[in-house]
């Protein structure tokens, strides 16, 4: 797990690799086909996406995975976790369908 300018680093006896985007100010069409080559699964609280036609195309033309959380239940981080948890059971299986759908 990592996030747009995360320097990485040790944690709890773990060593988790600086973020290949080193700014958080990066446009999502420049990192997402580098996040896609990876084969990382996207979470964003980008509320606008369905309406940002570069970033459509981004996802779509990379075959992005991407889950976008909005509403009040996806507000802070803990009920972020909680969104992603309660909805685990229910997606199972969905992160192995093929990326790039809007």
């Amino acid at each position: 797990m990592t996030y747009l300018g995360d320097p990485g680093g040790d944690l709890f006896k773990r060593h988790r690799e600086a973020c290949p985007i080193t700014s958080p100010a990066t446009l999502d069409p420049e990192w997402t086909p580098e996040v896609t080559r990876r084969g990382w699964l996207i979470i964003t609280r980008d509320r606008n996406i369905a309406v940002n036609r570069a970033e459509i195309a981004a996802v779509r033309d990379n075959g992005a995975r991407m889950v976008a959380l909005a509403g009040r239940e996806a507000i802070g981080t803990w009920a972020q976790l909680e969104v992603l948890l309660t909805q685990h059971r229910a997606s199972d299986g969905q992160g192995r369908l093929p990326g790039g759908g809007v």
